[in-house]
């Protein structure tokens, strides 16, 4: 009887790996695809706007794409970070033969002075110094990314999951008494 059950519990684990097999290899990867990704970038958050949007984006490969950043009240742009045709101008151009990641850079140019009777050397949010103006805490909220594509695991990530839940099922007594 006990031979049996083990058998019969040997047969799952092998039919599950098949299945899983077969649809992870039915499925195309992720990684696959002709386009070349461009993530866009920026520093602070709210400092400003970038066309391209912040955010994943894909593109034929060899594609010029022109990059323009727009500060937003009270931010000037400063430069930007990365692979990018003149990195000192709003407005400028990369090429996209591999990969990239471009930061937009934005400065704050609007503070305020608030004298105090204790000197504390400029120290924002303690009483005297540069400080942070109100529009800087007002209305900014976290917004997450949001992408159009789903991210498809290699079918190899399949194979690796089916393996080791057949080693687990075979003898998971002896891997817990290894492990502990």
């Amino acid at each position: 009887m006990k031979n049996t059950k083990a058998l019969l519990v040997q047969r799952r684990a092998v039919i599950l790996i098949l299945v899983i097999s077969v649809a992870a290899l039915l499925e195309p990867a992720y990684c696959q695809a002709p386009r070349i990704v461009l993530l866009v970038k920026q520093t602070p958050p709210y400092g400003g706007t970038t066309i391209p949007a912040v955010g994943l984006h894909y593109f034929d490969p060899n594609a010029l794409v022109t990059l323009t950043a727009i500060p937003e009240s009270g931010y000037k742009f400063v430069y930007w970070l990365g692979d990018v045709a003149d990195p000192t101008k709003s407005t400028t151009v990369t090429y996209l033969d591999t990969p990239k990641i471009i930061i937009a850079v934005f400065e704050h140019i609007e503070y305020e002075f608030v004298a105090s009777k204790q000197p504390t050397y400029g120290a924002p949010g303690r009483g005297g110094g540069l400080t942070p103006t109100a529009p800087d805490y007002v209305g900014r909220r976290w917004q997450p990314d949001t992408t159009d594509e789903i991210p498809i695991p290699e079918p190899a990530i399949f194979l690796l999951f089916a393996f080791a839940a057949a080693i687990l099922r075979k003898n998971p007594k002896s891997f817990a008494k290894d492990r502990l």
